[in-house]
């Protein structure tokens, strides 16, 4: 998830950048530069359901984390690696188990709290210094309001399905 500023910056770079290179301290929820991207871990099946978030959703396939290091927390931990768990998989299998657990347990969170799902990001984190590209990124969630920036998505990304919110 970013902000329309932001995500038309990764538009026009290709790549996702952590703050600590950008300077945006948007970037992490803590409000300071990081070497670090954060993803939240959500099943494709789920993936219309963020419909209702603010700012704009790019999503990738679980695979742009095979044979990197990344970390998981269970809350976000703004890039402290001492309190999260450190992983460098290549068993798509297992990479699976670990995302969906953080999903599950997401969402248990959002389930006690009675409110709508897309506040499920506020509570999982999954953080790397890969800088993946735009072009493997499967969606991106916009406001349909945003033509411009949509035709552009499809001209430069064709591969990328766009979902309206």
């Amino acid at each position: 998830m970013t902000d329309l500023k932001s995500f038309k910056m990764i538009l026009s770079d290709g790549k996702l950048i952590p703050s600590s290179k950008t300077k945006n301290k948007n970037q992490n929820p803590y409000d300071f530069f990081t070497p670090y991207n954060y993803f939240n871990a959500i099943p494709e099946t789920k993936v219309t359901s963020f419909t209702k978030v603010r700012g704009v959703g790019i999503v990738f396939k679980q695979n742009i984390l095979h044979n990197i290091v990344f970390y998981t927390n269970k809350n976000h931990s703004a890039g402290n690696t001492k309190s999260s768990i450190r992983y460098k998989i290549s068993d798509n299998k297992y990479l699976t188990k670990i995302m969906y657990s953080l999903y599950l347990r997401s969402y248990k969170i959002v389930k006690q709290l009675k409110t709508d799902t897309w506040i499920l990001s506020a509570f999982q984190e999954v953080f790397t210094k890969k800088e993946p590209k735009l072009h493997d990124a499967v969606y991106v969630i916009i406001d349909s309001k945003e033509t411009k920036t949509i035709e552009k998505i499809k001209k430069m990304y064709p591969n990328i399905q766009i979902i309206n919110k």
